[in-house]
């Protein structure tokens, strides 16, 4: 695929997958400073499938997605991204396959807002070339598409958390990558951001593996889930399925029903917990 069609001034991809990855693993181990975390993790996410990992806190959902991304080195087993080694595959050829949003970067506060969205170009850049005049206009597609164009020159240091988010995103977007990794992409947005941002990535028609901590939203946005407890992966099959499982309801500590909203006949989940109720309504 030549770097004009990848960046082409629509970042919106084609319905088809062919843009899409298609990524397994294998008896997958991985942690943290030598601490195995997960253990004997099987999974296989088809391209332009999306899969929720859900989970209690401290479960093993971004130690996960660090080891899946080749962000951090698993611990043992296979990763194969498009029947490839992910070990193996080169650099630039893993930052023009992968695009990771993670919870806890923090990009350097000198940057504005469009130079950093605009780092997603580099794996399509030769070393000694320089930005194009349309490569300007891809980040600004990108920061219109999560509300940010009129922030594209200020400053990182002047961004609040949930901007900051939504301006990885944007980086992720102009990065063209197949295989897209969100981790607790909706942290720091308020409910009407948290709405967009799903809406999007689910119509970008890649490959989507996101950490998420809102069952109702994972059951409602996601294709699959898989859920991890215990250092192990649980369960994984149809989101709804999981998420409303007897499974999930143990891990949480809760009972989950779904419920259908009378007004549009979308499926919503409520959650309870016998252990501690809901205080009653004050009139």
């Amino acid at each position: 695929m030549s770097r004009r069609t990848l960046l082409a001034p629509s970042l919106a991809p084609t319905a088809s997958t062919a843009r899409a990855a298609r990524l397994e693993a294998r008896a997958l181990s991985c942690g943290n400073q030598g601490r195995v975390v997960l253990s004997g993790v099987d999974l296989s996410v088809e391209p332009g499938e999306s899969l929720a990992l859900v989970g209690p806190n401290g479960s093993g959902k971004s130690t996960l997605i660090r080891a899946l991304a080749g962000v951090s080195p698993a611990m043992a087993g296979r990763i194969m991204v498009n029947g490839q080694e992910l070990s193996t595959m080169p650099s630039a050829e893993r930052g023009r396959t992968i695009a990771v949003v993670s919870q806890d970067e923090r990009p350097s506060g000198d940057l504005r807002i469009a130079e950093l969205v605009e780092l997603g170009l580099v794996p399509h850049r030769n070393p000694w070339s320089r930005p194009r005049r349309e490569d300007r206009d891809t980040v600004l597609e990108a920061l219109d598409r999560v509300g940010l164009r009129a922030l594209a020159d200020r400053p990182v240091s002047r961004t609040s958390g949930g901007e900051l988010r939504r301006a990885i995103l944007a980086r992720g977007l102009v990065q063209g990558a197949p295989l897209l990794f969100l981790d607790e992409p909706t942290n720091h947005l308020d409910v009407h951001q948290q709405l967009s941002l799903l809406d999007l990535v689910r119509g970008l028609h890649r490959t989507v593996i996101a950490a998420v901590h809102d069952l109702d939203l994972a059951a409602a946005y996601f294709d699959r889930a898989a859920l991890i407890d215990g250092g192990r992966l649980l369960e994984l099959g149809e989101a709804q399925q999981v998420v409303t499982g007897e499974a999930s309801a143990h891990c949480f500590h809760v009972d989950i029903t779904p419920v259908e909203n009378p007004r549009t006949g979308d499926t919503h989940l409520l959650m309870g917990s016998p252990q501690n109720p809901r205080p009653p309504q004050h009139h």
